[in-house]
């Protein structure tokens, strides 16, 4: 065996590792990625919720609550309110039909 043979086998070898830790570093950098998304994901739903809640009445959750009494009281307020629950209601049938579909899951 030559020394140019042994330099040969020697470069093969750093070569081999290099892409051996190229690998590595690309499957890291996915996974990384993959949490920043899941993370953006979650960030966005915590948002837009946050964005329902903040427009609907203060005492909606109450048990004497009454919509009928809304209705009369002040129609706009009325409109307004069945306007952030239909909204409400369309976000969680979109949460709904990603958990089903398994592109979102419960954590433990």
């Amino acid at each position: 065996m030559t020394t140019l043979d042994s330099i040969q086998i020697f470069s093969s070898y750093v070569m081999g590792i290099g892409v051996l830790i190229a690998l590595i570093m690309k499957i890291i950098q996915t996974r990384l990625s993959i949490k920043q998304m899941k993370l953006d994901f979650f960030t966005e739903y915590t948002r837009r919720y946050q964005e329902i809640i903040l427009h609907l009445l203060e005492n909606i959750n109450k048990p004497d609550f009454d919509f009928s009494t809304l209705k009369e009281a002040d129609h706009e307020k009325f409109d307004e309110t069945m306007r952030y629950i239909r909204v409400y209601f369309d976000l969680w049938s979109e949460e709904y039909y990603l958990h089903q579909e398994g592109k979102i899951v419960n954590s433990p």
